[in-house]
């Protein structure tokens, strides 16, 4: 068993690392109270307060996530962004496409979980290692066609589309 320490801990950040009501405070949920950024003054007088500059959001706009593709489902990727890319004329990121991807597949969800409860079964996730793809292919394979039977499903009930409703638009694109 460790000995407890008779005098206080160093202040380097290796030190910090250890110290468990700094870890509490880390991992706490934030507080309510707003974050208030602070320029740096360059005067070492007391009567210099620094004015603060902006307020901190305390929730992130966004999450970064990283997602790992086959060559097969990077081209997709691609040829669907570089599709929006040249019909918006526009310089839009892999991340606007995701963004959008996921939003049209939002109001799918109670279609894609049915057809999921009809077709899919429990079973063992495929091995992710070498010599394994050709059963991971057909494993995601399965879960694509489930997931274009419920995109399917849930068209057939546009009437319900949340979505659509809130924005007026018909779930018809016009023909040029």
């Amino acid at each position: 068993m460790a000995k407890p320490l008779h005098e206080p801990l160093p202040s380097s950040s290796i030190a910090r690392l250890l110290d468990r009501t700094a870890a509490a405070r880390a991992t706490a949920p934030p507080s309510s109270a707003p974050l208030v950024l602070h320029a740096a003054t360059s005067s070492t007088r007391p009567d210099d307060v620094p004015q603060p500059l902006a307020r901190v959001d305390e929730t992130p706009a966004c999450t970064k996530r990283e997602f790992t593709l086959c060559s097969h489902t990077d081209d997709v990727f691609s040829q669907l962004a570089d599709i929006y890319r040249r019909t918006t004329r526009t310089r839009l990121s892999n991340s606007h496409v995701m963004r959008a991807l996921l939003r049209g597949v939002a109001h799918c969800l109670d279609g894609l979980e049915l057809e999921a409860h009809k077709q899919l079964v429990p079973q063992k996730l495929p091995s992710n290692a070498r010599g394994r793809q050709e059963e991971r292919a057909r494993f995601e394979e399965r879960l694509a066609r489930v997931l274009i039977a419920g995109i399917r499903a849930a068209s057939s009930d546009e009437d319900h589309d949340p979505i659509l409703a809130a924005s007026g638009e018909s779930p018809q694109i016009p023909r040029q």
